[in-house]
């Protein structure tokens, strides 16, 4: 599956047509077993007055006395290793509302093995139009640099 994703993540990165990918719809509810992506995002971003291809994924990491561990992963263009890592952990006592940058996820049920979840909000195609709609424009991107 994660091959899979992979290569669709690659072959939209060079058709140039696709320049927002996310693998969610906002309040519908999706499961993540133990090492697996969570969410997806991929967008193009200028920097240095050339267009890149960055590519964001939250993976659930497991939950142990109701802490749940959610690692960051960034690939750039090459997505055979990722640029950047980060490991988040989240007190499910305190809230099962989660937020990272500018995503907000519910998680519905959480345990060693897998995770049940919302996204309740993220990031819109950024060159959509500002009244789009569901799956236009309504926040900015969600991992901001």
């Amino acid at each position: 599956m994660r091959k899979l994703l992979a290569l669709c993540l690659l072959l939209s990165a060079c058709s140039g047509s696709n320049k927002f990918y996310k693998d969610y719809d906002v309040g519908v509810e999706k499961e993540a077993t133990v090492g697996s992506v969570m969410v997806t995002v991929s967008g193009q971003e200028k920097i240095a007055n050339e267009t890149t291809r960055i590519t964001q994924q939250l993976v659930y990491g497991g939950v142990a006395a109701r802490i749940a561990r959610i690692g960051y992963r960034e690939y750039g263009e090459d997505l055979t290793k990722p640029a950047a890592f980060q490991e988040l952990q989240y007190d499910l006592n305190e809230s099962n509302v989660i937020a990272f940058r500018d995503m907000t996820i519910q998680i519905l049920e959480a345990s060693s093995k897998q995770v049940r979840f919302k996204v309740l909000s993220g990031p819109e195609d950024p060159d959509a139009p500002e009244d789009a709609g569901p799956g236009g424009r309504s926040a900015p991107p969600v991992f901001p640099k």
